[in-house]
């Protein structure tokens, strides 16, 4: 569920099936997509809704983007977080990131281990920080999909998943094809992420001691 306050980075926003219907509940949006074509709807839709609810506050709060993925995250992405995190105000808010393209979103979760590195204070601003990466894995049975889903960050980001830490939650969404299902894998994207380097195999809390291991 989105609530006002709420904010949304929309990695592969497509034509705006997420992006638009979340700006219609006065959450502030940020919609990227790559394909110019996609892009080009993405703003039709956007500015087709501004007219019809003119009257309030979707005519400020949906910024399109026509970027790549790793850029979006590493530029707009990370300069509204370092904004957010500047503010003396903390909102009653949670920020998604949505990374809804199954086939190869997971590439690019990388780009979050280390984003905010330099920074060494606010970072409680912009908590909770959600991350909804969605990703195909060979369809066996709902156990051992969700321990592939697991997997497949785990290797991409280079760090452990750990329930209730930076891992949330990870759902199955729908079955594609035989023996090819889609999951959900939703990550809380804490301080020690954001703060680590991608050299590291992987990130811990704070409070927890562990050497590092290489995940096969």
């Amino acid at each position: 569920m989105l609530n006002p306050n709420d904010i949304v980075y929309d990695v592969f926003a497509g034509v705006g099936p997420f992006a638009v219907p979340a700006g219609k509940k006065h959450v502030i949006v940020l919609a990227n997509d790559l394909n110019p074509e996609s892009y080009k709807w993405l703003e039709h839709n956007v500015n087709k809704n501004k007219t019809k609810i003119s009257k309030n506050r979707f005519l400020q709060n949906v910024q399109t983007f026509n970027k790549d993925g790793r850029d979006f995250i590493k530029e707009d992405v990370k300069n509204h977080l370092l904004k957010l995190m500047e503010k003396e105000n903390v909102d009653n808010r949670t920020i998604h990131i949505v990374m809804n393209l199954p086939a190869m979103a997971v590439e690019f979760l990388d780009s979050f281990v280390g984003l905010l590195k330099d920074v060494d204070k606010g970072f409680e601003k912009i908590q909770p920080l959600i991350c909804h990466c969605y990703c195909f894995v060979k369809g066996v049975d709902d156990t051992k999909n969700k321990i592939m889903a697991e997997k497949l960050v785990e290797n991409h980001m280079k760090i452990k998943l750990i329930h209730g830490v930076n891992l949330k939650e990870i759902a199955f969404v729908r079955n594609v094809a035989p023996n090819k299902d889609m999951m959900r894998v939703d990550l809380f994207l804490t301080s020690d992420i954001l703060r680590n380097s991608s050299d590291d195999y992987i990130i811990v809390p704070t409070k927890r001691k562990c050497n590092k291991v290489v995940i096969d």
